[in-house]
């Protein structure tokens, strides 16, 4: 049981790590403009309004990514499949939030489908990796 706990923690915070490593590299991608405040909610929405195409891409990839390595992670540790399933949950809720709290397209919004299928890819690849096969 401690192990299942201990591996949502850690796969939350990997998958933030990830998330926020993937976020910054984006800026470099897209740099912001100079005046944008990321703390002034009205700076946010207008240049949610102008950026590119790509920009936006490269947020929602960095958030699925996020819980992709989350759920990466967390099947190092955990015993079960359950902890895989709070990390796509827990990266849901957040997604959800962060939709309410910051403006962002329309189309963001199916993003947060993509939150739980992500967590469980990880944890499929790390199985795929990892499944003991082993070369003669």
């Amino acid at each position: 049981m401690f192990r299942n706990i201990a591996s949502i923690f850690i796969g939350i915070i990997i998958g933030n790590i990830v998330m926020m490593f993937l976020h910054y590299l984006s800026i470099f991608l897209y740099p912001l403009p100079e005046a944008l405040s990321l703390l002034r909610p009205e700076d946010v929405k207008e240049y949610v309004n102008l950026a590119p195409v790509g920009a936006l891409l490269c947020v929602m990839f960095a958030h699925l990514s996020g819980a992709l390595a989350g759920g990466f992670s967390a099947s190092f540790i955990g015993t079960s499949k359950w902890p895989i399933f709070c990390i796509g949950i827990f990266f849901t809720l957040a997604g959800i939030y962060n939709l309410y709290t910051l403006p962002h397209p329309l189309w963001f919004t199916v993003e947060t489908l993509f939150y739980i299928p992500s967590s469980i890819l990880g944890y499929k690849i790390k199985t795929c990796l990892y499944s003991g096969h082993k070369s003669t």
